[in-house]
């Protein structure tokens, strides 16, 4: 497990490091193979210099923002659209929800995001128009509004919902975790990194040995505790049906224990882990993010979930 934990957070650190770096190629060396992740421009995001979350930060309202630095295996230059709210979002929403519209929220990293395919092409946006376009009784028109950001921890999702969505009144909201949302304190991460940005050398590497160092002190179970907290913390802002999304084999050992626990905690709290192994469809990048199919699986999958399980009222 210590392994596991290691070799996550390494990429966890590196995509941070490319937030603070302005797009610094990263290597991972527990393989040797050379890998980007998740580069964000300084210049695209926005911090809030909250006293608790003093490095929390969002993607740059109304702007047309590309990959800083396109991968060697990607073969074109994918546009998000952030819209005035900060999301990566093809449309703008109205405060106040319109009459018979049902609202989705999407939380989660960069896998909701949708790093490295265009907006129209991420899972949320394909879920929105799937709903649309299936006829249902009770509703006009369906929202699926994305919160996912690149590089985000636990915390981060449970602020940017606190932020941005519980405005928007939603009547569901999909969260989609792995084990890697549970071994990473982006709050700790965050911090030392910024320590590191003024140094100048390697500073990619010294901030990912003091960030390593600091994580294994902690320990598992600390981190775990601390994950766990955070997670039912998203209970004081909102009530109405959340369900945890995960594809098959995305959560295991103590992080599954976890989830399942509090989605028995409350019954407007449901798991559901994908029926389909994205990787053997050939539904990711070389980086293990989804390509445009694997948006398009994943949509499809919480698309049969919600319907077949009547999650949305359509009758």
């Amino acid at each position: 497990m210590k392994t596991k934990i290691i070799l996550i957070s390494t990429l966890v650190i590196a995509e941070l490091i490319v937030i603070f770096l302005l797009g610094t190629e990263i290597y991972n060396n527990q393989n040797g193979s050379a890998m980007i992740i998740n580069p964000i421009k300084k210049e695209n995001i926005i911090f809030s210099g909250d006293r608790e979350l003093k490095h929390f930060y969002e993607p740059l309202p109304g702007s047309n923002q590309v990959t800083p630095m396109v991968p060697r295996w990607l073969s074109y230059e994918p546009v998000y659209t952030i819209n005035s709210d900060t999301l990566n979002d093809g449309s703008e929403y109205q405060i106040d929800k319109p009459k018979d519209t049902y609202r989705i929220i999407t939380l989660g990293d960069s896998f909701t995001f949708g790093i490295y395919v265009n907006t129209f092409d991420s899972y949320p946006e394909t879920l929105e128009r799937l709903l649309n376009n299936t006829p249902c009784e009770n509703i006009n028109k369906f929202e699926v509004i994305n919160l996912g950001v690149q590089g985000y921890d636990i915390q981060y999702s449970v602020e940017r919902f606190k932020r941005r969505g519980a405005k928007y009144d939603p009547d569901l909201v999909v969260w989609l975790l792995h084990d890697g949302d549970f071994y990473k304190i982006q709050k700790l991460v965050s911090a030392r990194l910024q320590s590191y940005t003024n140094q100048g050398g390697d500073v990619a590497k010294k901030a990912g040995q003091e960030i390593l160092r600091e994580l294994k002190e902690l320990g598992e179970k600390k981190i775990l505790q601390y994950q766990k907290a955070v997670l039912y913390s998203i209970k004081d802002y909102y009530k109405k049906n959340l369900t945890i999304y995960s594809l098959a084999n995305w959560l295991s050992g103590e992080p599954k224990k976890i989830v399942e626990y509090f989605a028995q905690s409350a019954e407007n709290i449901h798991l559901y882990e994908g029926q389909y192994d994205i990787e053997m469809l050939g539904g990711i990048f070389p980086d293990g993010h989804f390509n445009v199919e694997g948006n398009n699986i994943v949509a499809n999958d919480i698309f049969e979930y919600l319907t077949k399980n009547n999650v949305i009222p359509c009758d």
